[in-house]
């Protein structure tokens, strides 16, 4: 059988001629979802922002939800599963603060978070129950809560400016030179870094939470069982005084109030 032998250029393969349109026609389409994407989301950002505007249930800034979220922390950032696109200006590794430059920027948080916020400020945001604040500590609270630097700050009044520039060592209570919600903010700190464990393990008894109620009404029952839990609280009437309430019916910011009321009586 007689069999053909195939010249060496016969078997060099020179390929097949290449034609360059598809490949700018993919990156032409490549591009324009890009550019529509970044359209889209700066479309939504408008329109947020405009609704924002609107909507006075929205007009609360990461500064105002930080304070909300100390006596609350199982709502922070850090303590939720699913962190994709929530609170995304609040840290959540080496801190649970907000991150500086965005703190006077609207929140971005689901509306049942937005509504306790409103609820819990309408309620007790103005309260602060006073214990001692001196210059060291209030020096950390400042390296870790870096919003409330005057840097970081534009609503900073003068007075606290020259404070924190002078900070002295000498002072022994900060407390009457320094705005509420600053307060708020150390003693929130002080609480979530410092004090978590005690706060969680307080047991108060019935007798104990009357007395507290007496002085700040608005954490009482009624204001919080459909907010919060219907156990809420549930049998502050007909416990004994001298028994312990059970922790299903102690919220978080409750415990964070009561204990500072507590730490506050030590301090008299």
């Amino acid at each position: 059988m007689d069999t053909k032998k195939l010249d060496d250029d016969q078997l060099i393969n020179e390929g097949f001629s290449k034609n360059p349109r598809p490949f700018i026609l993919w990156f032409f389409i490549l591009a324009l979802l890009i550019l529509g994407i970044l359209s889209l989301q700066w479309s939504l950002k408008e329109y947020l922002e405009e609704k924002i505007c609107e909507s006075p249930f929205h007009r609360v800034t990461n500064r105002e939800m930080s304070l909300f979220l100390w006596q609350n922390p199982e709502f922070m950032r850090a303590h939720v599963a699913k962190k994709s696109g929530y609170l995304p200006n609040f840290q959540y590794l080496d801190k649970v603060s907000v991150e500086p430059q965005f703190a006077d920027d609207f929140v971005v948080a689901p509306p049942e978070i937005l509504f306790l916020y409103h609820t819990w400020n309408r309620q007790v945001g103005d309260l602060y129950i006073p214990r001692p604040i001196n210059p060291a500590e209030f020096q950390e609270f400042l390296a870790y809560a870096e919003e409330w630097q005057p840097q970081y700050w534009d609503e900073a009044m003068g007075n606290y400016i020259q404070l924190v520039e002078n900070l002295s060592s000498n002072e022994s209570d900060l407390n009457e030179h320094l705005p509420l919600e600053v307060k708020q903010a150390f003693q929130g700190w002080k609480n979530y870094t410092q004090e978590g464990d005690q706060i969680q393990n307080i047991q108060p008894t019935y007798e104990q939470m009357r007395r507290f109620l007496k002085k700040y009404p608005t954490y009482a029952r009624n204001y919080w069982k459909n907010v919060v839990s219907v156990k809420y609280l549930q049998t502050l009437e007909d416990g004994n005084p001298q028994d312990i309430i059970p922790k299903v019916e102690l919220s978080a910011f409750l415990k964070v109030a009561f204990f500072n009321d507590q730490m506050s009586l030590k301090n008299q």
